[in-house]
């Protein structure tokens, strides 16, 4: 029902109901009186008739108003309401759109950049550049005199100080720590050759190597030596030593981007950051989050924690890599959304 019909009944009932009670109030009064019924008409017909006309007039003024409203001014309302919240959905979403344009120029502008100055340096923090295990590994060297030339940094030297070794069980586990902390590659092979030739089951020794071949991006020797250094620290139920080789192997298993190896990478990690929150452990899973990261999210919240790691002591230049990195991840999957 319009609303001209549901105004005009209700007019008509005013008018109705109003003329019934001034006719009975007029007898009322001309009862009271003692009007004679003549008398009684001439004195109420005036005033009826004026009454009567004015709702006659005031119902057909609402009648006309009320259609004009109804098909004039209300479609001109809800047009003007459906244009207005059209507007205002371009209004905000364009500004919207812009911000998500110039976050995500600004994030690449910000990572290419970093990336650009830290070209300069970019092997440097991959370096045995933790002065614990530094520490721990001349602490293994008993030798007065292969010790002094460690703590020197003259590690060929000390390695060529050591003398008969063969019998010497300690004395192999002092030449072992020093051709790891020594940088040719061939002292490295060595040591491996030692480990091999005398059972050494000291994981430290195979989590220290694997770092040392992926510096130099022997990533498949890195996960080799980290899968047998994981084995060898579940073996000797050191809690530390098994965070540890879980987390350095998560590192390299994420670097090669295989899909084979994300669940895997996703559980060391995260089970490395548990047992042993820490600048490592955080920047670690930040990267496996930014590397299989199936959504924007999931890539942003990576970027947190490799922020997280940087402030707790993380390499500037391993943040900047993971950046990097995050800049790529993010341009692949607006890529590939439908």
């Amino acid at each position: 029902m319009s609303s001209k019909e549901r105004i005009c009944p209700t007019w008509l009932l005013v008018t109705l109901v109003s003329g019934i009670a001034l006719v009975g109030l007029s007898f009322v009064e001309g009862v009271t009186k003692g009007y004679p019924l003549k008398a009684y008409i001439e004195h109420l017909l005036p005033h009826a008739i004026l009454v009567a006309s004015a709702i006659l007039v005031g119902a057909i003024l609402v009648m006309i108003v009320v259609e004009a409203l109804e098909h004039n001014l209300v479609p001109l309302v809800r047009e003007g309401t459906s244009d207005l919240a059209e507007h205002l959905q371009t209004a905000i979403k364009a500004p919207v759109d812009k911000v998500g344009e110039t976050l995500k120029g600004g994030f690449a502008v910000i990572a290419s950049s970093l990336a650009a100055e830290v070209q300069r340096f970019p092997e440097a923090w991959k370096s045995l550049n933790d002065s614990q295990v530094r520490a721990d590994l001349i602490d293994r060297v008993k030798t007065p005199k292969a010790r002094q030339l460690a703590e020197e940094g003259r590690f060929q030297d000390a390695i060529g100080a050591l003398d008969k070794l063969v019998d010497d069980h300690s004395k192999v586990e002092e030449e072992i720590a020093l051709s790891v902390l020594s940088a040719d590659q061939k002292d490295w092979a060595h040591a491996l050759d030692l480990i091999e030739q005398n059972a050494i089951r000291n994981p430290s020794f195979l989590i220290t190597l694997a770092h040392r071949f992926w510096s130099v991006g022997g990533i498949d020797r890195a996960i080799a030596l980290g899968k047998d250094a994981l084995a060898m620290a579940i073996e000797s139920r050191d809690e530390t030593l098994i965070s540890k080789a879980k987390n350095s192997l998560a590192y390299y298993l994420t670097e090669t981007g295989d899909p084979a190896y994300e669940k895997t990478a996703r559980q060391y990690a995260a089970e490395a950051r548990q047992a042993r929150p820490g600048s490592a452990t955080v920047d670690t899973e930040g990267f496996v989050k930014i590397t299989y990261g199936k959504s924007k999210e999931e890539v942003l919240e990576g970027v947190n924690l490799c922020e997280r790691a940087r402030r707790m002591g993380a390499p500037f230049e391993a943040y900047v890599k993971h950046i990097t990195k995050a800049k790529e991840r993010l341009e692949a999957l607006e890529n590939t959304q439908p």
